[in-house]
């Protein structure tokens, strides 16, 4: 018994993965839409009935009845076509196999899990070194954070003297590089 609930469930899942929704859904969703319907009918029917003379109460209980009886037709229907759809419009044949499913057709050899194992721990060494950055930068700024504003300013305004220290060496020798180029050809012509 529950080896045949476990296949309903799966099928009926297959059914959910391969159109949306199931069987049981579609019956309640027609349920629900015939109800609804079923009660809009009433009410114009009864509106009809007493546009036409019929008393209120005759005209009620008329729609009443009708209502019922549409409502134990659509019951019996839904119970019909409970046990038609899920073998005859819903039934998934074997061969179909749903997109999601298709990594399981192809297996892998022993050497494609090695590679993949490989792949796999090389990844997770990777994670291990980016958290032990990350937990090294968190402690730098833990660290920054307790300095006080002072001295954060400090090494900001020394860290743009040394910029501008460098800007001005690099500047003096390209000035340099310059003014060589300029005296090496006239040294050659005095030399020749």
């Amino acid at each position: 018994m529950d080896a045949e609930v476990d296949e309903s469930r799966i099928k009926e899942q297959y059914q959910k993965q391969f159109f949306g929704f199931t069987a049981s859904e579609m019956v309640v969703g027609v349920n629900n839409a015939a109800k609804f319907y079923g009660e809009e009918m009433q009410k114009k029917m009864k509106d009809k009935l007493i546009d036409k003379g019929i008393s209120p109460e005759c005209a009620e209980n008329f729609s009443q009845d009708i209502y019922q009886e549409w409502i134990s037709n659509m019951s019996k229907n839904a119970k019909a076509l409970t046990e038609y759809l899920p073998s005859n419009v819903f039934h998934i044949p074997d061969d179909i196999l749903l997109p999601e499913d298709e990594v399981q057709i192809d297996q892998y050899t022993e050497e494609d899990e090695k590679k993949l194992d490989h792949e796999t721990d090389l990844v997770c060494q990777e994670i291990k070194k980016l958290r032990e950055v990350k937990a090294k930068i968190q402690k730098q700024s833990q660290l920054i954070s307790q300095l006080p504003v002072a001295e954060i300013e400090k090494a900001a305004s020394t860290i743009r003297q040394y910029e501008e220290f460098r800007k001005g060496i690099t500047s003096s020798i390209s000035e340099l590089k310059s003014r060589q180029a300029e005296v090496e050809p006239a040294n050659l012509q005095e030399l020749n």
